[in-house]
């Protein structure tokens, strides 16, 4: 479904516009992040969306209709919404955690079970090892699994995230980003996606729509936001202020290098590295062979080996970042072909923030 905002204010007590006259539409299947620093309105949107908060002017439509039409509960139980504590009823188990918004909408037990079940499945917790525990049994990346199931339990076709990993450390939080994309692809949903965190964002998106102070100052794809900001809030917001066209940068500098082992299989040793959807076959020198989507890897099967472009290490840095508009990650190879990172946008943003400062508040 099309989330459609017309000239939406929101003017709290005292006069002070949260909102000011914001025009947007999220795309069906489309998962849309909002960014910006604290207080910029994005959280006051998202929550707009699902009447927790009203506009003062103007209207939000879904495919077409006003959501001032709907009755708010009615509303609220067709939209998932995910937030940074997870929201979880800790005198609940998972499966009666999961099951709530099912039973509000008189779903026969069966078809509730069933679906439980299955998006349980989804993030490989098995029912039988999770469903009869109770929050505080899990930790902090299950909680916000479950959170994120629950969100789905009805299987409404907008969900709103607001900051869902935000509590997360790095490996949760990498984890989760990963599944949540997965699910994506698998689900189509038209999902808003608030952070403050530039990487999530950039890894996240199909498209990103940058606040400051209550107005949208950009809406476009990860590529477009890095590559062609549109003014210098931006730019300094995600750390560009200059190219790298005027540094000694090559390839390997921009470079994720903490590539981790995955697994040893008879056709070699597969590699990762963060932010990542393939991995990376190399040799027992580390030469490089191929890469293998994810999803392909299974215990005893062929893997699935492309031969993706690679970078020697030497190139220079500027002429890796256009390449990045048209692919997701870019390995980088030494003298002899042996694998010594994987270039990504996300690799590319961390150094030019390091470089030129920005960054997110």
């Amino acid at each position: 479904m099309t989330v459609t905002f017309e000239h939406v204010t929101k003017v709290y007590q005292g006069n002070k516009a949260a909102i000011s006259d914001l025009n947007l539409e999220v795309k069906t299947g489309e998962l849309m992040v909002f960014i910006g620093p604290s207080g910029c309105g994005k959280t006051t949107t998202l929550r707009m969306v699902n009447r927790l908060e009203e506009p003062t002017y103007g209207k939000i439509e879904i495919d077409g209709r006003e959501i001032k039409s709907y009755n708010e509960h009615e509303l609220r139980r067709s939209i998932g919404y995910t937030v940074q504590q997870t929201g979880l009823f800790p005198h609940m188990t998972i499966r009666d955690n999961i099951d709530l918004v099912p039973s509000l909408l008189g779903w026969p037990k069966d078809k509730r079970e069933a679906r439980i079940r299955e998006l349980l499945n989804l993030v490989d917790m098995k029912y039988e090892d999770f469903a009869h525990r109770y929050p505080r049994q899990l930790s902090g990346g299950q909680q916000q699994r479950i959170g994120v199931l629950r969100s789905l339990a009805a299987d409404p076709p907008i969900i709103l995230m607001d900051e869902p990993f935000g509590a997360l450390d790095p490996i949760s939080r990498e984890t989760l980003q990963t599944e949540l994309k997965r699910l994506q692809e698998r689900l189509q949903k038209t999902i808003i996606f608030v952070t403050h965190d530039m990487d999530e964002a950039l890894r996240l998106g199909d498209r990103i729509t940058v606040f400051e102070t209550g107005r949208i100052v950009q809406v476009g794809t990860p590529e477009d936001i890095v590559h062609r900001p549109q003014n210098e809030f931006v730019s300094s917001f995600v750390g560009r202020r200059i190219g790298f066209g005027q540094t000694r940068k090559t390839a390997v500098d921009v470079a994720e290098r903490e590539l981790k082992l995955y697994k040893e299989t008879a056709q070699g040793h597969l590699y990762m590295a963060p932010y990542v959807d393939q991995f990376y076959l190399v040799d027992s020198s580390m030469t490089y062979l191929g890469s293998v989507r994810k999803e392909s890897v299974s215990d005893g099967g062929a893997l699935e080996v492309t031969k993706s472009a690679a970078f020697g290490y030497s190139v220079p840095a500027k002429e890796v970042v256009p390449i990045l508009m048209e692919v997701n990650e870019i390995p980088v190879l030494d003298e002899s072909n042996r694998l010594v990172g994987v270039i990504t946008k996300t690799s590319v943003l961390k150094v030019a923030q390091e470089l030129f400062g920005g960054g997110v508040a």
